[in-house]
């Protein structure tokens, strides 16, 4: 059986056997606007997930609506804090050119903490040539979802 507990974690009465399987899933959803002018990473949102095994992976899906009008707006996920390690491997997930106009972006990355300690993954904005990036425009929701995959 599946219990959803009312902090959003996912957990199975029966451990599910076997590489692929999914073992737990944590989510996080906020309507709250992030901006920045910045052309350094600027942390938004967050979200931590303990992992079972030190060779699980673990599965980030974040997405949101963004703006900028002036330029480029750039998200990507940090394991950790945005001094931690950018796991889009140089910040081009979601590089998306706007021209006033709010646009869906999001991403999927596979990770491999290789840790059995509470880990968190945090979306981080920039803007690139200018303007001010955004990231959860009118009040819409953005989210992240933590899936642990068993190694």
């Amino acid at each position: 059986a599946i219990a959803i507990a009312s902090n959003g974690v996912v957990t199975f009465s029966q451990t599910p056997v076997g590489a692929g399987v999914v073992l737990q899933v944590v989510k996080q959803s906020q309507a709250t606007r992030y901006a920045t002018t910045s052309t350094s990473y600027q942390a938004t949102y967050n979200k931590a997930i303990t992992p079972s095994a030190t060779s699980s992976k673990i599965l980030i899906t974040f997405d949101g609506t963004a703006y900028n009008a002036g330029g480029y707006f750039v998200a990507t996920v940090f394991r950790g804090t945005t001094s931690g390690t950018d796991l889009s491997g140089g910040g081009t997930y979601g590089m998306v050119m706007l021209s006033e106009t709010l646009v869906s972006v999001g991403s999927t990355v596979l990770d491999s903490p290789s840790t059995t300690s509470a880990t968190t993954y945090t979306v981080a904005i920039k803007a690139v040539g200018g303007g001010t990036a955004s990231f959860g425009e009118n009040t819409s929701y953005s989210h992240i979802t933590l899936m642990e995959i068993a190694g």
